[in-house]
């Protein structure tokens, strides 16, 4: 310490004299507590979910900040859902004041609103390269339609953090590849492959659909009907939606394709669930369940399943 000389002997009366010559200093503990809203109850650390440490721990990196650089590497991930939404209004305000950085998994830290605000942020993609990481960075503001697409569909979101999308131009190819997939590649659900899966709506959809993925730098497969494949498909000058990465329903409506080919499951699932509506997406679900049941699957499944494959080798499984 400063104006304290050691003793070249060390003895007891050389140690109290040392001890003298420091400056005393006072010591004071601290106890930190949680207090729940709910009853008031202060819960102390060791007592407190993973989740609010996780919050407390991100919020001291946050609150009462400026002019600062804040690196947050995969935060909440201890966080239910509607908190991690709750931590990104928090990182937007204080993105006001400091320079925020974050890498995330999760599509609930991410918001359409992001895409299309270009002055205050930035959103990259970061995919494995064969030598190093590809970096897909949006450098076009989207129009208020895409947005609105891209808002009401969650599976957006999803498709960021997924190895590939497959978008389904309405309800019944959505629901066939629901279904049927996961089984054709023996899996029990898409998650398992990493699969997203995209319910465009109609075929003027399933168009723009794939050109947001794109930007994204999203792989995605197409699942349509050949009314859709053949005014959506046919004819392109470009690669946005192509014979490599589409499979089509041999008929205009996918619907009439199971209908016709697979009638006593349909008169099955009709009686089973009482059911009178015309296209009842429950009767197709029903339908798709037994089929899913057999050995053979539908042609239009297994013909999905291919595309796929070949994008996954084509791209070393990645």
């Amino acid at each position: 310490p400063s104006g304290v000389t050691v003793p070249g002997t060390v003895n007891a009366a050389n140690i109290a004299a040392l001890v003298e010559g420091v400056e005393r200093r006072s010591v004071y503990s601290y106890r930190l507590g949680l207090k729940r809203e709910a009853d008031d109850k202060v819960l102390s650390l060791d007592q407190a979910a993973a989740g609010d440490l996780e919050t407390l721990l991100i919020l001291t990196a946050l609150e009462g900040f400026s002019g600062r650089v804040i690196i947050l590497d995969e935060p909440g991930q201890s966080l239910h859902p509607t908190r991690q939404k709750e931590l990104l209004a928090k990182l937007y305000e204080t993105a006001k004041k400091n320079q925020v950085i974050m890498i995330t998994h999760s599509s609930y830290l991410v918001e359409p609103k992001m895409l299309n605000d270009f002055k205050h942020i930035r959103v990259a993609r970061i995919t494995a390269g064969e030598n190093g990481s590809n970096v897909h960075a949006l450098e076009e503001e989207y129009s208020e339609r895409e947005l609105m697409s891209i808002e009401k569909n969650e599976a957006f979101a999803g498709s960021l953090f997924s190895k590939m999308t497959i978008v389904c131009d309405g309800d019944a190819e959505y629901w066939v590849v629901q279904r049927c997939l996961p089984k054709a590649f023996q899996k029990s659900c898409l998650a398992e492959l990493d699969l997203v899966l995209l319910n465009a709506g109609n075929k003027n959809d399933m168009e723009k659909a794939c050109k947001i993925l794109r930007r994204l730098g999203v792989e995605y497969v197409v699942f349509c009907d050949k009314d859709s494949y053949d005014t959506k498909v046919l004819g392109r000058t470009d690669d946005l939606i192509n014979d490599q990465i589409c499979a089509v329903v041999p008929e205009h409506d996918t619907w009439y394709y199971f209908e016709m080919h697979y009638p006593e499951q349909f008169d099955q699932c009709e009686k089973e669930l009482h059911s009178e509506r015309k296209k009842d997406n429950a009767v197709l679900r029903c339908v798709l369940d037994k089929l899913c049941g057999q050995q053979e699957l539908p042609e239009p499944v297994k013909e999905l399943k291919e595309k796929i494959d070949a994008m996954f080798h084509d791209h070393g499984g990645n």
